[in-house]
């Protein structure tokens, strides 16, 4: 492989993908012990697959919009992984039998458990191997039934389907005392999409409303850190390359993207008429929406295409009213200079960032509607007004923002001008891909 992992996350409409290989390398580089050749009775019993792992410098590609893509800023909570909160599932079915339920094979979420054999880490930081085991009769079973004396053959024309299900960062709280993860008991992909569809995740978790800095790190700085995350893909192996597998025959199926649960909202204060003193300018946005929730999974998860965008919003509470009396509000914080990507040509002040769930953007037809931002405007030391700017339009401007925000799009908006009224650009700009290091996530220390 390449070793390099891109994000795509579209001014928008943006993506942004993950790929898990690069997510697991750090967490599994301090699970487990280096891989070890198992002895020739396991050998011939268990089936192994791997994901190879670099990481190394960053590229760039388009999307299948056209957008070039654009590197994430707040690394920690737009790419990171708790690796106590990731779910991975591996579902088979033959591949003749298309409409066959894709059946449980595998389900780790304790993957940083010193006592979990099936997932084994091999390499050297940048450059990792993750390879996890599958008993070859268990597979059987699964495949051609309890009682079928069939099995994986080498000259096997049928080739085996692997669909792999990852949900990383994402638990609810325990109801009733249970684990949510010991509550997903579903053995094909889709009773587990079913289960994990019912998963919401409240903004609590992530965003601190009592933080009273200005700094986006501090808004983001509770509980689970970083964004939720899903991800699925299909991989088919032939029953040669089955039959033939060992630990020193390893299978390696490929990559699989995660797509964030949240989108990201942005406003820059690219104000032009300032005087020495840096006036007029920003000093604080509010995003006012109509959600304090989400759902982890997307739109119609089971039929999900790894890398693609989404279009349709999964809406935590559809229901709710678009007004502003019923409104949720999250405060954004300012971006490090150093962190940003909006380039120094396009600001003259702050950029002010905030991550928000999916919601319809509404229009009452009389000026008001969410969600919006209120941006205040400094125009000399402690001489504010405030703009409240729909996200449908402004002062007889719509933008392009489509109906809903959706989940792993950027949305921003530029202002240009304060005077008696703002002006404002709505910025499609590009997101580059980024460079996941080894240590980068949340990472397991056994000590």
């Amino acid at each position: 492989m390449t070793g390099k992992t891109l994000i795509p996350y579209y001014l928008m409409k943006q993506h942004i993908l993950l790929i898990l290989s690069a997510f697991l390398l750090s967490a599994c580089s301090l699970v487990n012990e280096p891989y070890q050749d198992c002895p020739e009775d396991k050998a011939q019993e268990a089936i192994t697959l791997y994901f190879e792992m670099n990481a190394s410098g960053a590229s760039t590609r388009a999307d299948n919009q056209g957008h070039l893509e654009e590197e994430s800023e707040f690394r920690q909570l737009e790419d990171g992984i708790n690796y106590k909160d990731l779910g991975m599932f591996v579902f088979a079915r033959m591949a003749s039998k298309p409409g066959e339920a894709e059946k449980l094979v595998l389900k780790i979420t304790d993957i940083t458990s010193s006592e979990n054999q099936k997932i084994q880490i091999s390499g050297t930081p940048g450059a990792y191997t993750v390879s996890f085991e599958i008993l070859r009769s268990e597979l059987n079973k699964i495949l051609f039934g309890e009682d079928s004396e069939e099995e994986i053959a080498p000259n096997g024309k049928d080739n085996v389907i692997f669909r792999l299900l990852i949900v990383a960062n994402a638990t609810p709280a325990p109801k009733d005392g249970i684990d949510p993860w010991a509550a997903i008991d579903g053995t094909t992909f889709d009773a587990v999409i079913a289960q994990l569809n019912e998963w919401d995740y409240n903004m609590d978790y992530l965003y601190d409303g009592s933080y009273e800095g200005g700094d986006v790190e501090g808004l983001y700085s509770k509980g689970k850190k970083s964004i939720p995350m899903f991800g699925t893909n299909y991989f088919s192996v032939s029953q040669n390359t089955l039959f033939n597998s060992r630990p020193e025959y390893r299978i390696f199926l490929g990559q699989i993207d995660l797509l964030r649960a949240l989108a990201k909202v942005r406003v820059v204060d690219n104000i032009q008429n300032k005087n020495n003193d840096g006036f007029p300018k920003i000093s604080k946005v509010e995003f006012i929406g109509s959600q304090n929730g989400a759902r982890p999974l997307p739109n119609d998860a089971s039929k999900y295409i790894n890398g693609n965008q989404v279009h349709t919003p999964n809406i935590f509470k559809p229901g709710n009213p678009l007004s502003p009396e019923d409104a949720f509000t999250y405060r954004l914080g300012e971006m490090p200079v150093d962190l940003t990507s909006i380039l120094p040509a396009d600001r003259t002040g702050a950029v002010l960032v905030g991550f928000v769930p999916e919601q319809t953007i509404g229009n009452t037809g009389t000026g008001s509607g969410i969600p919006g931002f209120k941006i205040t405007i400094e125009y000399f030391e402690n001489e504010t007004m405030d703009f409240v700017v729909p996200m449908y339009g402004y002062n007889g401007k719509k933008f392009e923002f489509g109906d809903n925000i959706l989940r792993n799009h950027i949305y921003t908006l530029s202002v240009e001008r304060a005077e008696a009224e703002i002006t404002l650009e709505a910025i499609e700009a590009p997101y580059n891909s980024v460079e996941l290091e080894p240590e980068f996530g949340e990472l397991y220390d056994p000590e």
